[in-house]
């Protein structure tokens, strides 16, 4: 058995990039970014071991396990390919939008 740092440092590592392939691309509302909070949640608490009668708030288990929400780094994502395609010259076919 892995010890308890070790799994949170894979799970840093593998479910989040697995999770936001292109996640640039996708059309988002509130809902959507709820769902994929209340997703990474399930998942921190699993790795961790954090059962529901422990009462940990989300930022305590954000904080213990060094990850931001999804849905900011979605918004990241989103933000950095908007400043790429507005840098490209208008001879390219992403400004033709």
């Amino acid at each position: 058995m892995t010890d308890l740092a070790t799994q949170v440092a894979e799970a840093n590592r593998g479910g989040p990039a697995l999770l936001l392939y292109e996640c640039e691309t996708w059309k988002m509302n509130k809902g959507d970014n709820k769902t994929i909070d209340v997703f990474q949640n399930t998942y921190l608490r699993r790795i961790l071991r954090v059962k529901w009668e422990g009462h940990v708030i989300t930022e305590e288990l954000r904080e213990s396990a060094d990850m931001k929400p999804l849905s900011k780094e979605i918004k990241r994502r989103r933000w950095k390919m908007i400043g790429c395609i507005q840098r490209h010259t208008t001879e390219l076919d992403t400004r033709m939008c």
